[in-house]
């Protein structure tokens, strides 16, 4: 009898324990760039051999934490190590290697 009772409580206990289950959650491995200048205007702007025609954003508006990221006025990169070349006019204005990290929205002041 005890045996059967012990035999019980095992079943019991192996029924018990679960699966393993996985759970994946957080952000995009991606980045966002803007650019900021006391006044809005063209530029292009070269990541990595990639051009882009954007339009700057008011400093103003960036230092009160009014911008809104807009397909106009922002990059959307992967993380890691970038160079960045802006030119405005055909002169360049910026150029640099910066680091981006997940979730990060970098914006450069020109």
């Amino acid at each position: 009898m005890k045996r059967l009772l012990w035999i019980f409580f095992a079943v019991i206990l192996l029924a018990a324990c679960g699966g393993t289950y996985s759970v994946a959650s957080g952000r995009d491995d991606a980045a966002q760039l803007s650019f900021a200048s006391e006044s809005s205007f063209d530029v292009k702007v070269d990541i990595d051999g990639t051009v882009y025609d954007m339009e700057t954003v008011k400093q103003k508006a960036y230092r009160q934490r009014n911008m809104k990221a807009t397909a106009r006025n922002t990059i959307n990169i992967a993380t890691g190590q970038h160079k960045v070349v802006v030119t405005k006019d055909g002169k360049t204005i910026y150029d640099k290697q910066i680091f981006v990290s997940t979730g990060q929205h970098k914006v450069i002041e020109l």
